[in-house]
């Protein structure tokens, strides 16, 4: 009779299809094995009794006691309880701590946690995860932050050396002020270099000051391709006359001059 036949097994004897039937005989309903095994484990997983909690707590006071943010929407975090039940003989055990103490526990034991989730795109964050995230983000931005502090000191320092050299030792007179032919220094050393360092006289020892040797030069003279008309380097260029104003050390006292380039080899001797 068909209700004799409770299921079909393979060449190796393992179970293809599994068959229920009614008191009467009828059948009720055919599962392969595949799916018979689906149900069952869902259903176990879901009722899987266990004889142990272990509660797994993962930097408090960070999970706690600061605000986090998701690192794609920006919205504020949530704390997210997640559990799961697992065998100590199961492969997936060396994964979790099964010791409370001293004591080592068997059997199914339910571990909880917590995790991070943003309320807004569901995205959900391990402890461990969110804060080498926001390790990183941290020492990024920290790092950017100096170097713009850097730009901006130097930036600053520049400004106040130029305003410093067209200001000191008379090297703009009364006539420059009252012309307007646009004005370009040459230096071949930085400001820093020029400014911030004291430099003695290599004949009296008198502390150097700087001096410069002017020329007029249009920007459509013949000439004009041996110097550099451009505004600070950019796209911008001066047209017309221009006075070139190349700078150099010369010395109150003695009158030695000497070009900063130079200076700067004896120096180095």
């Amino acid at each position: 009779m068909q209700s004799d036949v409770i299921g079909m097994v393979a060449e190796d004897m393992n179970p293809v299809v599994t068959y229920e039937y009614d008191v009467w005989g009828k059948l009720l309903s055919a599962l392969t094995v595949t799916l018979y095994l689906e149900l069952v484990l869902s259903d176990w997983s879901d009722n899987m009794k266990y004889q142990h909690v272990q509660r797994i707590f993962k930097n408090p006071f960070y999970a706690n006691c600061k605000k986090h943010y998701c690192i794609d929407c920006n919205e504020q975090m949530i704390k997210l309880k997640i559990s799961r039940i697992v065998n100590s003989n199961s492969l997936e055990a060396e994964d979790f701590d099964f010791y409370t103490g001293d004591r080592y526990m068997l059997g199914n034991v339910k571990f909880i946690w917590t995790e991070f989730q943003c309320p807004k795109c569901k995205r959900q964050f391990k402890i461990e995860e969110m804060k080498q995230i926001e390790k990183t983000e941290k020492k990024y931005s920290k790092r950017n932050n100096k170097r713009i502090f850097l730009i901006s000191i130097f930036s600053l320092i520049s400004l106040l050396l130029f305003i410093y050299a067209e200001n000191s030792n008379n090297l703009v007179g009364e006539s420059d002020l009252k012309s307007k032919m646009p004005v370009k220094y040459i230096y071949n050393e930085s400001p820093f270099y020029v400014y911030c360092k004291k430099h003695a006289c290599l004949e009296c020892g008198t502390r150097l000051k700087t001096n410069y040797d002017s020329i007029v030069m249009n920007s459509n003279s013949p000439e004009a391709e041996d110097y550099d008309f451009s505004i600070a380097g950019g796209d911008s260029y001066l047209t017309g006359d221009v006075e070139f104003r190349i700078s150099y050390f010369k010395c109150p006292k003695c009158e030695f001059a000497i070009s900063f380039d130079e200076m700067k080899k004896r120096e180095k001797i």
